[in-house]
């Protein structure tokens, strides 16, 4: 894994992201879920599960690699005559507050699963880490988009052009909202449904669901504004973020666990992530002036919250799977129709489109 992580940072480097995403984000997973359905049926044991289950976390390795050689991209030879003192100082420097942004990172992820486990119990972890995903799947458009837009807020950078900076941060600021709020509609309207499909012991953890969907709401919120700070010369403060994250987490779990349970540790999270991106936003537009927020945002939520309602007093249907389906398909379909025609919503595609073509111009004229 370590290994994949340098070979796929290396392939973003060379304006290629999306063949990392695909193979960590669907082919492991499509491989493992293929496994457990071999357990599930008894055609293999638990233990050649887990030799298994090896083998699928390090094919993604082993096929970025080949990806890169196919490309010409790889190369074992070190060139040392670049690393002058100046530029080792900025690598120690870069790297080391890289290590603490990853520890914190890490921690942000784990601290709440922690104090849910002293207030609470190990059951109460299990139920809380179950319906904390759940929430967590309003994230997973940005992951695409944010291995495309760190390298090119990189390059836009090096070469003092903010006007790509702003427009990077101000369209996936929005795009990223639009997609999120969907998502998170879509979790709320079934969200009965769901546990009609997860075990109804499960049931503790339903408002996790929704706090820790508006919390990831907040983050896709923000766009690339993480990718703004670090490649920028204000890198240090992504760590000095993350800390405060950290700090706030702690302290609001300290406060919302006892008496609201792990409904707590979820509220806990969106309030400091909330001040965490609050924080960031008004670092950005202090340093740079932007600002990507209208009054198109409020207009989204407000139509969102009319579909959410126009869903609630839908008849019930005797089939949750059938429901699940159909609650669906009219909560995108209204959903579409209602932003189609906000300037945020008709740009998506336009920015998608033109953040790829953007990404493979650029490395077809670094191979010419």
């Amino acid at each position: 894994m370590i290994y994949y992580s340098l070979f796929d940072s290396y392939n973003n480097a060379l304006y290629r992201s999306s063949y990392g995403v695909f193979l960590r984000d669907f082919v492991q997973r499509i491989l493992i879920l293929v496994g457990l359905i071999l357990v599930l049926v008894h055609i293999i044991d638990f233990d050649q599960y887990i030799i298994y289950y090896v083998f699928a976390i390090c094919i993604p390795t082993l096929f970025i690699l080949i990806h890169i050689i196919w490309h010409k991209s790889f190369d074992i030879k070190i060139n040392y005559k670049f690393l002058k003192k100046p530029i080792l100082t900025s690598m120690a420097s870069v790297g080391l507050f890289g290590l603490l942004n990853s520890f914190s990172s890490i921690a942000v992820l784990q601290i709440d699963t922690i104090m849910v486990n002293m207030y609470l119990d190990s059951a109460a972890v299990g139920v809380y880490a179950i319906t904390f995903y759940f929430g967590t799947l309003v994230l997973i458009p940005s992951k695409a988009l944010n291995k495309i837009a760190p390298t090119l807020i990189a390059k836009a950078y090096k070469e003092k052009d903010l006007d790509t900076v702003k427009d990077i941060y101000y369209k996936s600021s929005g795009n990223l909202f639009l997609i999120g709020v969907l998502i998170l509609l879509g979790l709320i309207v079934n969200l009965e449904n769901i546990f009609s499909i997860i075990p109804r012991s499960y049931e503790d953890g339903k408002y996790v669901i929704v706090l820790i969907g508006l919390a990831n709401l907040i983050k896709m919120g923000g766009g690339s504004n993480d990718s703004l700070i670090t490649y920028s010369k204000y890198y240090k403060m992504t760590t000095a973020f993350l800390i405060l994250l950290v700090i706030l987490i702690i302290l609001l779990n300290f406060i919302f666990i006892p008496p609201f349970g792990m409904t707590g540790a979820a509220l806990a999270s969106l309030i400091a992530i909330f001040i965490y991106n609050l924080a960031k936003f008004f670092f950005i537009k202090y340093k740079f002036g932007f600002n990507p927020y209208n009054y198109q945002f409020i207009i989204v939520i407000a139509l969102s919250a009319i579909i959410y309602f126009i869903i609630l007093a839908l008849p019930d249907l005797e089939s949750f799977i059938v429901e699940i389906i159909v609650d669906s398909i009219i909560t995108t379909l209204l959903f579409y129709f209602s932003v189609r025609y906000l300037a945020i919503g008709s740009e998506l595609n336009l920015f998608i489109n033109q953040l790829s073509q953007k990404a493979i111009r650029i490395f077809k004229s670094k191979i010419k």
